[in-house]
């Protein structure tokens, strides 16, 4: 059994342990240089790694960013970059939380479907931006299989007004202290 700065053993290395490069381990913390990854699974497909130098955009890595020279996509990052990377063909990414006895999922990325899910087993999602503006790039759309409700909120973040659709009048609605409008086109 090998703990690392654990009370309690948390992993027995059944194949024993394999370390290429320099790992110290100074007060209970695992310390591991620039470019050094955790690695996880039979096949190495998963990985953690603080990159360390920058990175361009849609640039391959061997190990790291997985790709045959076309089809990568991401955006550049700078050195000192935490990178947590699944290169197993189709592999997803799932982030849980527990709650009492359950867990509940707050995003999945869906490789084969390349799509992001956030907050499925979440009550409530909610974006938040220094600027206060959300921007949908390149261009985009808003997909609502619920109700949309729309609240317009005065700079001291009383709520002004309301935009939401009726669906037993199949109009859009706009709501302010004067009364309820419905918006026509021209």
């Amino acid at each position: 059994m090998m703990p690392i700065g654990f009370k309690k053993p948390r992993h027995v290395f059944q194949q024993g342990l394999t370390i290429n490069g320099t790992v110290n381990v100074n007060s209970g913390n695992v310390e591991v240089g620039d470019d050094r990854e955790f690695v996880l699974g039979n096949a190495d497909d998963i990985l953690l790694r603080h990159s360390n130098p920058a990175r361009s955009a849609n640039e391959e890595v061997s190990g790291l960013i997985k790709g045959d020279g076309s089809g990568s996509v991401h955006q550049g990052f700078a050195g000192t970059t935490l990178v947590v990377s699944n290169i197993f063909n189709n592999g997803d990414m799932i982030g849980l939380i527990a709650n009492g006895n359950d867990s509940h999922e707050w995003f999945l990325a869906d490789a084969s479907a390349l799509a992001l899910i956030l907050g499925h087993a979440m009550t409530t999602v909610t974006i938040k931006t220094a600027s206060g503006q959300l921007t949908l790039s390149p261009g985009g759309y808003v997909d609502l299989t619920a109700q949309l409700k729309l609240l317009i909120t005065d700079t001291d973040g009383t709520v002004e007004g309301q935009i939401w659709y009726d669906a037993s009048e199949d109009k859009l609605k706009f709501k302010t202290a004067a009364g309820v409008e419905t918006i026509t086109s021209a």
